[in-house]
């Protein structure tokens, strides 16, 4: 097996990398899928390269190799193999770019990730994952009304999805447009009440309102679910009102 590299990191196992893998490509992306799902990222990326020794041209090992390396901080790897998908085995694969967009976002480079976005939604326009991808980078980004929109496309979908209503109620309330925002936070905490992150950003939200109480009451519920940083914040709000 040649040793296929690209600028960005190298795509392919050696044949002294795949000395003494047997069976079926399925069978170690399989065990790669289980690992990575239990929150085993490392044992996934080592599976999945036993799957890539098997199957080298393989979108699906490729697509999960990408993300598996992210998690362990091998991104550039995880970029390059999604690069590989894209230049050499399917040009339109949206799962390449959407794993590229992520893999840029969490590097920081959002315009790049977000043309890997927009992309990925030129080729499948009611995708609900490519949605939420390029809502959370033109969130990111700061581009308000198009992240607005694209929540708001995706929770047509999925209008009990919590992390897009928070996200979306966090917008709202950045634009002063409060009512809309206690509507959408009131929805999300009624969906999932132990959810720290939307607790969070509901009391961040009653705190731009100055209903400190509120706000406090949401932070301690924060901290009790773990969130450190809100113990803080709600002492904070508490002194407030």
């Amino acid at each position: 097996m040649l040793l296929i590299s690209c600028s960005t990191g190298r795509v392919q196992v050696s044949q002294s990398e795949c000395a003494g893998v047997s069976g079926t490509a399925d069978q170690y992306l399989n065990r790669g899928h289980q690992a990575y799902e239990s929150g085993h990222a490392a044992q996934a990326v080592a599976e999945f390269k036993k799957a890539l020794c098997l199957a080298p041209k393989s979108v699906e090992v490729h697509l999960s190799l990408s993300l598996a390396l992210g998690q362990v901080g091998r991104t550039d790897e995880g970029i390059a193999h999604a690069d590989y998908i894209l230049n050499e085995l399917k040009p339109d694969s949206v799962g390449a770019l959407s794993n590229k967009g992520l893999l840029l976002q969490s590097q920081g480079r959002l315009l790049e990730a977000r043309d890997c976005h927009l992309k990925a939604l030129s080729l499948r326009p009611d995708d609900p994952r490519v949605l939420m991808n390029l809502a959370l980078v033109e969130h990111q980004m700061g581009n308000v009304d198009s992240a607005i929109e694209k929540y708001q496309r995706f929770l047509a979908m999925y209008p009990n999805n919590t992390v897009a209503l928070s996200n979306l109620g966090m917008l709202y309330s950045g634009i002063g447009q409060f009512a809309k925002a206690d509507a959408i936070f009131e929805k999300a905490l009624r969906l999932d009440p132990n959810d720290y992150a939307t607790q969070q950003n509901a009391a961040n939200h009653y705190a731009k309102k100055k209903d400190f109480k509120k706000a406090a009451e949401h932070y301690r519920r924060a901290c009790d679910l773990g969130y450190a940083r809100a113990c803080d914040d709600a002492r904070w709000a508490k002194q407030q009102h």
